[in-house]
Order: structure tokens, then C-alpha cells, then sequence
């Protein structure tokens, strides 16, 4: 399934927003994991031999974030 294709256009993108933005009135958590999975699914779709690859990039630049945070954090606050 290719981002101009007919099943993308017309099924899976219209059913993803749908749910993303359902699911942001309730809980924008819930909004975001359901966003990161039609994600996974998407591109497992395609290929699911790079899920791996993407859950990995994924996790490490989660773990990077969270130690610019940390770093952030000890110098006295966010800089604005």
C-alpha cells in the first residue's frame, strides 16, 4: 500500500484519522498510542521485515529525548 494508493486514500487513512481523532476527545494518550500503531501497521504492511527497525529507531530516540529532558532538567528549568 503505497501513501497515494486508493486503499490508503480512501480506507486506511480516512479509518485512522477517524479513530485518532475519537479517541483525542477522550484521552489524548489513547490518541496517540492509536496513532503509533496504524503507524507500525502501515509500514508492517508494506514491509514487515523493517518493524524491528522502526520499533528500534523508535525506542532510541524515546531514550534520547528523555535524557535531553533529564539534562534539561538539572540546569535550573526549560529554556524559552
Amino acid at each position: 500500500m503505497l501513501f497515494n494508493s486508493y486503499a490508503f486514500v480512501l480506507g486506511f487513512l480516512p479509518l485512522a484519522l477517524a479513530l485518532f481523532f475519537f479517541l483525542g476527545r477522550l484521552n489524548r494518550v489513547w490518541a496517540a498510542a492509536w496513532l503509533a500503531l496504524a503507524s507500525i501497521a502501515f509500514y508492517g504492511y508494506w514491509s514487515p521485515k523493517y518493524i524491528a527497525l522502526l520499533l528500534g529507531s523508535v525506542a532510541f530516540n524515546f531514550l534520547c529525548g528523555r535524557a535531553i529532558a533529564k539534562r534539561a532538567g538539572s540546569s535550573g528549568g526549560r529554556s524559552e
